[in-house]
């Protein structure tokens, strides 16, 4: 039986554009309320006034999630308006293309702050809410670069590797408090006619933002007994 959502809560990171932008209006057309985070606020706005049309109640807080201070106010803001949280989507993050011998201290930074640690915050201070309640969903977008090692993306590989580590081990620890933990592989996703990808292969059918957004709902509607860890999303590619 799946587990009805209208009436939910969800907070999202990267909810202003791209993979976060589509979930979060995939979710409000299924009746989940909204908690949308992200740094850039004017298209932050435009999503939280594309949900509400929709019918449900939706609340935008800036967020760099690679800041502590700025998950914790997130969490709070998240409590004060909602309570409780029934799923987490951590889509923020950044990407990185460059060669190893060029890339800097601040790069590492930059890219491991916002796609690893800033998933580490989020799961600490958005979890404790969980717990508070009757358990949840948390969805971590890792990506192929953390399955694979990809040609110089080394600091963006090490960051979702990362997130694939995080993962396996809040499998473990958070089922008792019966938080479940998927994570999703994307290859390379069209977002608004752009990728964030440049590999060699001849991709034949790309993958849409409606594709993933498609899958979180599924994967959110599971009932608790139903585990299902790892989803990679390739698309069809001509070997």
């Amino acid at each position: 039986m799946e587990t009805p959502l209208k009436g939910k809560t969800a907070v999202i990171t990267g909810a202003s554009r791209g993979i976060g932008r589509g979930i979060a209006l995939a979710l409000a057309e299924k009746g989940v309320h909204l908690v949308l985070a992200a740094r850039a606020e004017a298209a932050l706005r435009d999503v939280k006034r594309a949900a509400e049309k929709k019918g449900v109640k939706a609340v935008a807080v800036r967020t760099d999630v690679s800041k502590e201070r700025d998950v914790r106010a997130l969490a709070k803001k998240t409590a004060a308006t909602f309570r409780r949280v029934d799923f987490l989507i951590n889509c923020a993050g950044q990407f990185l293309e460059k060669d190893i011998f060029r890339t800097t201290a601040a790069d590492w930074e930059r890219i491991v702050g916002s796609n690893l640690f800033g998933t580490y915050l989020c799961v600490r201070e958005i979890g404790k809410l969980m717990m508070d309640g009757a358990g949840g969903v948390i969805i971590n977008f890792a990506s192929v670069g953390g399955r694979i090692g990809l040609n110089r993306k080394a600091i963006y590989c090490a960051s979702k590797f990362g997130v694939a580590g995080l993962s396996k081990a809040l499998v473990k620890e958070l089922k008792p408090h019966r938080i479940k933990i998927h994570t999703v592989y994307p290859y390379s996703v069209d977002s608004a006619g752009k990728t964030d990808w440049s590999g060699g292969e001849k991709i034949l059918d790309i993958l849409k933002v409606e594709d993933v957004a498609d899958l979180v709902v599924r994967l959110v509607k599971l009932p608790f007994r139903v585990e299902i860890e790892d989803i990679y999303l390739d698309p069809f590619i001509k070997k």
